[in-house]
């Protein structure tokens, strides 16, 4: 095994990821993936995201679902996204509340990483290139 000391700086390349496990029967329902996608399109176009699926089926990893952001800084991190704010300006008042109930009902669990790019271990970079689809 190979450790590598690598140092935190500032203005670097970072991801955030967020993994959700479903109840069986609910990984392949985008409803509310479909709502989620609308606020940060709508609300954070400047925030670099993907939603990424698993197509292996898998009762143990616990990632049948990422959402995950792209950033820079690392303030990020410590700012208010103010989700429920935006999320009820997109889809009405309490709109969130009742999601995040809904949400809590066809999930069994969730987790984060935060991934740093670390040039001297990698290949081409650290570019994204977004496009959007409607």
């Amino acid at each position: 095994m190979v450790f590598v000391k690598h140092e935190i700086s500032e203005n670097q390349p970072c991801t955030q990821i967020f993994y959700a496990m479903f109840v069986r029967g609910y990984a392949k329902d985008s409803s509310k993936l479909e709502k989620v996608t609308k606020v940060l399109k709508e609300k954070s176009a400047e925030t670099p995201f993907g939603i990424y699926t698993n197509e292996f089926s898998s009762t143990q990893s616990g990632q049948d679902l990422s959402v995950v952001y792209f950033f820079d800084d690392f303030a990020w991190l410590g700012k208010d996204q103010k989700l429920k704010e935006k999320f009820d300006e997109v889809h009405g008042s309490g709109s969130f509340d009742s999601f995040a109930q809904e949400w809590m009902e066809i999930t069994n669990g969730a987790s984060q990483e935060l991934w740093i790019y670390n040039q001297s271990l990698s290949g081409i970079g650290p570019q994204v290139t977004t496009s959007t689809e409607d």
